[in-house]
C-alpha cells in the first residue's frame, strides 16, 4: 500500500542531502570536535558549516547559533536560562496557554522557583491579544515567550508587532519565539522580528532527529542548564552530536524556504480544506490563512482516534494533535481556543511538506467523504443501542 504522509508537523522524512552528509561524517569525520587532532578539527569545521547554514536561514550570525538535542531543550534553555540570568531585573514571565508543552512546563517550573507567570489571552484563532499584552507587561517583566507558528493549528503570530508592543512597554524584556514549525517554511529575519531568542528543530525540516538549535542574539544574558566541558562557549557544554548537526545543516541548505514550496503546500491545504464545505459539521480550527503547511479540522460526530486509525487503514497518516501530547489529548492547547468539546474530541491535524501533492489531497478528500458519514452512522447506532439497553 502506498503511504500518503500528512503528519509532517510531527516529523519529516530525512532528505537525501542530510543522509549523505551524516554518512560522510560517520565514515570520514568521526573525530571528537573538541579534539585538537586533524580529525577533530575537521568535525569542528562541519559544525561551524552547519551553524552558518542555520544562521543564513534566520538572517543571523553563525556565532549566535547554539546547537541542542532538539526543540524541547532549546525552549528550556531559552526560558529557564534567560529567567535565571535576569532574575535581579525582575521575576515576571509572560507567555500564552497555547504554547508547546516544553514552554508551558518550563514556565511552571519557574513558578515553583518563585517567578510569577501570567498568560496573555489569545482569540478563537489562536492570535495573541496585543492590547492585553501591552496591559500585562510590567517593569519587572523579564521574558515573553510566544510560539511563531502553532504546531497544532498553524496560526502565525506577527512577531514584529508582538516585539514592538513588548519594547514599547518594557524595552529591557527579552522576547523568545518558538520557531520550530516556522523554520524552513517561511522567510525569517530574527533581527527585524526583534527576538533575542529563537528555537528551531532539525527533524521538522527533513533533518535527523535529536538535533535542534537556539538563536541567542549577541549580548543577551542567559545561563546554561548543563555544566561540563565548556563546549559552545560554555552555554551548552557536552560533546556535540557532530553527525546530527552536520545533517541538520545539510537539510537546511537543501530545503531552505522557497516561495514555490509554500505555494505547493497551500494548494494541498486548500484542496483538503474542501472537506469543510463538502461534508456537514466539519470545521477548520485556527485560521484558514495560517501556515500553508498545517490544517486542523474537526469532524463532529467522529472521535479523532477512530478517524485517525480508519485513515491509516487506507494508507493516510495524520495525527490527533501534537505528537508529544498524543497520549494526553485532554491537556491539548486547543482547549485554550474555547472550542466546544465535540470539536476538541474530533480534531485531526493534517500537516504537509514540499513532497505532498494536490493529487494526494484529492484522494484523502475522497476517503474522508466515505469514512466520515459511515463512522457517524456507527456511532449513532451504538449510542441508540446503549440507550435501549439502559431502558431494559
Amino acid at each position: 500500500m502506498e503511504i500518503i504522509y500528512f503528519d509532517n508537523a510531527a516529523t519529516t522524512k530525512p532528505c537525501a542531502a542530510a543522509v549523505e552528509r551524516i554518512n560522510e561524517m560517520w565514515r570520514e569525520d568521526y573525530g571528537n570536535p573538541s579534539s585538537a587532532t586533524k580529525m577533530g578539527l575537521s568535525a569542528e569545521r562541519q559544525i561551524k558549516r552547519a551553524a552558518g547554514e542555520v544562521a543564513r536561514a534566520l538572517s543571523a550570525d553563525a556565532e549566535e547559533i547554539y546547537f541542542t538535542s532538539g526543540g524541547t531543550e532549546a525552549n528550556n534553555l531559552a526560558i529557564l536560562g534567560a529567567a535565571e540570568a535576569n532574575a535581579r531585573a525582575g521575576r515576571h514571565i509572560l507567555t500564552t496557554q497555547t504554547e508547546h508543552p516544553s514552554v508551558l512546563e518550563a514556565a511552571r517550573h519557574l513558578q515553583q522557583k518563585g517567578f510569577t507567570v501570567e498568560f496573555v489571552p489569545v482569540d478563537g484563532e489562536g492570535r495573541l491579544d496585543l492590547a492585553a499584552l501591552v496591559e500585562m507587561v510590567r517593569p519587572d517583566t523579564v521574558l515573553l515567550s510566544v510560539i511563531h507558528v502553532h504546531n497544532e493549528w498553524g496560526t502565525v503570530q506577527e512577531l514584529c508587532a508582538v516585539g514592538e508592543a513588548l519594547r514599547r512597554k518594557n524595552p529591557r524584556a527579552l522576547f523568545h519565539a518558538d520557531g520550530v514549525q516556522a523554520f524552513g517554511k517561511q522567510e525569517i529575519n530574527v533581527k527585524k522580528a526583534g527576538v533575542q531568542l529563537y528555537t528551531v528543530s532539525s527533524h521538522k525540516v527533513h533533518g535527523p532527529k535529536g538535533v535542534g538549535a537556539l538563536y541567542i542574539q549577541k549580548g543577551t544574558r542567559i545561563l546554561p542548564l548543563l555544566f561540563g566541558g565548556g563546549q559552545q562557549q560554555g552555554l551548552r557544554p557536552g560533546t556535540e552530536n557532530a553527525e546530527g548537526i552536520a545533517g541538520f545543516g545539510a537539510a537546511v541548505a537543501a530545503v531552505a524556504w522557497r516561495q514555490e514550496a509554500a505555494a505547493q503546500a497551500a494548494a494541498v491545504k486548500a484542496k483538503l480544506a474542501e472537506a469543510a464545505v463538502i461534508l456537514p459539521e466539519v470545521y477548520i480550527n485556527g485560521t484558514p490563512d495560517g501556515s500553508p503547511f498545517i490544517l486542523n479540522m474537526s469532524f463532529v460526530g467522529v472521535r479523532a482516534e477512530v478517524l485517525l486509525h480508519a485513515l491509516e487503514d487506507k494508507g493516510i497518516i495524520v495525527s490527533a494533535g501534537a505528537a508529544c501530547a498524543a497520549r494526553r489529548q485532554k491537556h491539548t492547547p486547543m482547549a485554550a481556543l474555547g472550542l466546544p468539546a465535540e470539536r476538541l474530541d474530533s480534531a485531526l491535524r493534517f500537516s504537509f511538506s514540499q513532497e505532498n501533492t494536490v493529487v494526494e489531497a484529492a484522494y484523502c478528500l475522497g476517503v474522508l467523504g466515505e469514512l466520515v458519514p459511515m463512522l457517524r452512522r456507527y456511532r449513532r447506532a451504538g449510542a441508540d443501542q446503549g440507550k435501549a439497553g439502559r431502558k431494559r
